[in-house]
């Protein structure tokens, strides 16, 4: 309801029950009765009625049976008379019995001597005139020292045609430098003040209601600051928070035709600028803000109009919140999962003390997750002060948390200690191998299987030179075969050179020179053989290959790679053998290599032209053998030259074997003459065939006429 200055004065959920059990035993007739009356408290959002909490069933009843029922006191008394004043249209004689309402009202005039509301209530009750008028004089002549005295006086004459001349000077002071409330949950009196006498706010001219038009303006915009409206609340005493809280609630409880929608971009950047100041800072003023903020954070969580790309709000905050304030810092982070927030948000620095207190409304198991998740994002050079503290709120030295919690936040704590050489990793080895000289194989799983689990998730891959100096510590001690097994895991040492046991098996392989030195270099290029040797010996060969063809590695090493060069250069396959030779060989060696490649090529295509050639002869005699006569033989051999215009050796080869069956004056057809001779002199055109052997050939065919 936003009138939070006033529930300590009138009990306003009585209030809103007593109204609700009149209205429900009310003459519908009557409802028009009293339209134009502007109620301060409105219906309300009511949650039980009358009957169900006290067992009290009418108006009378009520008056009658509330002290003992509803507790008493001056705030219900109030609630229960303005009940009856503002529903006063509404009241029959049916829902009192006897002197139950005379009784009450009698018990209202002997307090309102003593009690400013209750004569402020009396006067909406009064049904004489004379009466009335006193009343109204009593409550123009009150000392009046608050804010909600202001409010309530204006509330109860909102009727009377002098009013606004009365409670003009009232809102000039106490909405302005005299306030004596704050604007944090007390938006529904803003509200109703600002609606009730808006016409007259903005016709007057004075300066004594530039605060007024101010607040007017707060709910039709965005109002920045160092804007007229800004300084005139900011004069008059509004804090900043106060100011961005009323300019994004008003909205909501204000109507005004020219209020910007909930979907217009405007009000959702207010929204944007509104959570960043008020979860940023240094101080929050008032719980209230803390809801406040969450009901933000749930409006805009997904934007209508997309900010700067953004779907929702906590894109764009990002990582521009920075909360400073503990109040702040605790609402938010009880509701982090609910909204989703950013787990950036809340880690803190706890090398200071203050930020450690979070640990007395926090589960351990919360404190030392959020004190881990800290630790490891801002990798701090203090990390003694933080593990004092630690043990100084949590009772421990969180250094045991690395025997007893395997949650990936410990181990990255654990990893950021040995980046930082304050845990040696080598003789945390040496222990468990003496552990495990005395120790039954149970005792000593039950002690290092956690510790063995965080060791094995920095050692698993060769990132640093600790890890390095890890393997060959585990080298000596165990061999460096047996470290898969050791943790649990597979193909560690090839994985670290990016040796795949799959795919692309060694193409991409590093051998770590950014961490080590040459001669540990050499020593993982030891181990990875060992492993490729063991684990997959039918790409060795292939694996020395790619290492020699690694780029720098006759840099780093330049005799072992040499040596290993002529170690293997005679057994690898000949389409690798080029470009290795080419990286090893000298200049005039790489020469002399490449004429002697190029004449094995030549002698090898000329022994395979001669083999083809040879080849061929034999399918040509054969089809001659199958050939029934003279003609035939013709035949088959005509056929085969024309396939053959552009292979001189192989049509040589059918003339060849063409003269040898010819005899002097050999007969030939006229087609198959016209055939041969047609090939032959195309032969003889592109100069493979020369005249003399045409010549031979044609002198000893005679030509006859086909049959």
């Amino acid at each position: 309801m936003g009138l939070f200055t006033l529930e300590d004065t009138i009990a306003i959920p009585l209030l809103q029950q007593m109204e609700s059990l009149i209205v429900r035993g009310a003459d519908e007739k009557k409802f028009d009765m009293q339209t134009g009356w502007k109620s301060l408290f409105g219906a309300g959002s009511l949650k039980n009625s009358m009957e169900e909490v006290f067992s009290l069933n009418y108006p009378g009843e009520v008056l009658e049976r509330y002290e003992e029922r509803c507790g008493g006191g001056i705030e219900q008394e109030r609630a229960l008379g303005l009940a009856l004043a503002e529903k006063k249209m509404l009241l029959e004689e049916s829902m009192f019995v006897g002197a139950q309402y005379p009784d009450f009202i009698r018990k209202i005039k002997n307090h309102a001597e003593q009690d400013f509301y209750l004569t402020c209530i009396l006067y909406l009750l009064s049904e004489k005139a004379e009466e009335q008028g006193k009343l109204y004089q009593k409550i123009l002549l009150h000392d009046y020292k608050e804010t909600r005295e202001a409010v309530f006086a204006a509330f109860v004459l909102q009727e009377h045609p002098k009013t606004w001349d009365f409670v003009k000077p009232l809102f000039s002071c106490f909405f302005g430098n005299g306030r004596t409330l704050k604007a944090y949950e007390n938006q529904g009196i803003y509200a109703w003040v600002l609606q009730m006498y808006e016409d007259k706010i903005q016709k007057c001219r004075t300066k004594d209601m530039y605060v007024l038009k101010a607040l007017l303006e707060l709910r039709n915009k965005s109002v920045k600051e160092g804007t007229p409206a800004w300084k005139h609340l900011e004069n008059a005493g509004y804090s900043r928070q106060e100011i961005i809280y009323l300019n994004l609630i008003l909205r909501g409880v204000l109507w005004s035709p020219e209020m910007p929608g909930k979907k217009s971009i405007t009000i959702e950047r207010m929204a944007l600028f509104g959570l960043k100041e008020l979860m940023n800072a240094k101080e929050i003023e008032d719980p209230g803000l803390l809801p406040f903020c969450e009901s933000l954070l749930k409006d805009y969580e997904l934007y209508d109009i997309h900010i700067e790309g953004a779907k929702g709000i906590l894109e764009n905050l990002g990582g521009n919140v920075h909360i400073r304030d503990w109040q702040m810092y605790r609402y938010l982070y009880e509701i982090k999962q609910d909204r989703r927030l950013p787990e950036d948000w809340f880690y803190l620095d706890f090398s200071d003390k203050e930020a450690c207190e979070v640990s007395k409304w926090m589960a351990p198991e919360q404190f030392t997750k959020l004190f881990s998740i800290s630790l490891y994002s801002k990798k701090p050079v203090n990390t003694d002060q933080w593990f004092d503290n630690y043990q100084r709120y949590m009772g421990k030295r969180y250094e045991e948390l690395f025997w007893e919690i395997s949650d990936s936040y410990v181990k990255d704590v654990f990893r950021l200690l040995v980046e930082q050489n304050k845990i040696d990793m080598v003789k945390l080895l040496e222990a468990y191998a003496e552990d495990e000289k005395h120790m039954q194989k149970e005792t000593l799983q039950s002690k290092w299987s956690i510790m063995k689990g965080h060791i094995g998730s920095i050692v698993r891959h060769l990132t640093s030179h600790e890890v390095y100096l890890f393997w060959e510590a585990f080298d000596q001690y165990y061999g460096i075969c047996q470290l898969d097994e050791f943790f649990g895991c597979r193909d560690v040492v090839l994985d670290a050179v990016k040796a795949q046991r799959y795919g692309y098996h060694f193409q991409n392989m590093t051998f770590k020179e950014e961490i080590l030195s040459m001669e540990e270099q050499a020593k993982l290029f030891d181990w990875v053989e060992l492993m490729v040797y063991r684990e997959m010996p039918q790409e060795y060969e292939n694996f020395l290959y790619s290492f020699l063809l690694m780029r720098g590695v006759r840099k780093s090493f330049p005799e072992d790679s040499v040596s290993l060069f002529h170690l293997i250069k005679e057994d690898v396959g000949e389409s690798k053998r080029n470009r290795l030779y080419q990286d090893y060989l000298s200049a005039d060696e790489w020469e002399a290599f490449q004429k002697k490649e190029n004449e094995k090529r030549e002698q090898i295509k000329k022994e395979r032209r001669q083999e083809e050639l040879q080849t061929f002869r034999k399918q040509v005699y054969a089809d001659i053998q199958e050939s029934q006569d003279m003609y035939g033989i013709q035949d088959s051999i005509a056929k085969h030259l024309s396939y053959l215009y552009s292979d001189w050796e192989k049509a040589e080869v059918c003339l060849e074997l063409l003269d040898s069956y010819l005899g002097k004056d050999c007969k030939v057809k006229k087609r198959t003459a016209g055939r041969l001779a047609g090939h032959i002199v195309d032969l003889f055109t592109r100069g493979a065939l020369k005249w003399k052997t045409v010549q031979k050939i044609i002198n000893k065919m005679e030509v006859v006429t086909d049959e």
